[in-house]
């Protein structure tokens, strides 16, 4: 929601489609990413359900035993979110190649 209404107010300030494009890809990059982090999460936690000593479980505990890996995957679904709102409020701003706006 907070990046809706980031994307409206600048959507009206910048006319940049250089800009727009380049939030487009971000939120395009965090979205793919944190969404893959989450699968492995469910995939381990489903593997964990089962058996404690899968090695998949046991790699996503340690992993997220570390501070910079969970704060990695924090940030990265933040930015996800973020420029994600922020790219669908502002999609009327980008013209598409067919001089059509997206």
């Amino acid at each position: 929601m907070f990046g809706q209404v980031c994307g409206k107010t600048l959507g009206t300030l910048f006319q940049g489609e250089k800009f727009f494009k380049t939030m487009r890809n971000i939120a395009y990059a965090s979205g793919i990413t944190a969404f893959t982090m989450l699968g492995f999460d469910v995939a381990s936690l489903t593997a964990g359900a089962f058996n404690r000593d899968s090695p998949l479980y046991q790699f996503n505990k340690y992993l997220h035993k570390s501070d910079v890996y969970s704060g990695f995957q924090f940030f990265v679904t933040t930015v996800a979110v973020f420029t994600g709102g922020f790219a669908r409020a502002t999609k009327d701003c980008i013209p598409s190649e067919s001089g059509k706006k997206t």
